[in-house]
């Protein structure tokens, strides 16, 4: 499991998900990767039909996800990550996945 990045580009500071070869902003071509690790879980749904190859998996759920920067990213939601909830965002297994962040308890430590 890895930190989730996005590429900013190293003109103009706009970030992109996906990479894109030229800054649409100011048409710059240098890029950076830069980690993006947290969001606001917008929707989520169940992915009812199942793919041939893995007829035995659970229904996998997707959501989409608004970065703190503003981009939309399609991702993997694990269980207890809740629409409207903040969530982090790491890759593992060629996806971006979305896992829900601890909750805390108003002075800085975690519920029981």
């Amino acid at each position: 499991m890895t930190a989730f990045e996005v590429s900013v580009c190293a003109s103009c500071g706009r970030a992109a998900f996906p990479p894109r070869l030229v800054c649409r902003h100011c048409g710059s071509l240098a890029w950076r990767a830069e980690p993006e690790p947290e969001g606001v879980l917008r929707y989520a749904t169940l992915v009812r039909r199942k793919l041939a190859a893995n007829q035995e998996a659970a229904p996998p759920r997707v959501g989409l996800v608004v970065t703190d920067r503003g981009l939309r990213v399609v991702v993997g939601v694990d269980e207890g990550a809740e629409s409207g909830a903040r969530v982090r965002l790491t890759e593992r297994g060629g996806g971006v996945y979305a896992e829900p962040l601890a909750a805390t308890d108003g002075r800085g430590g975690t519920e029981a």
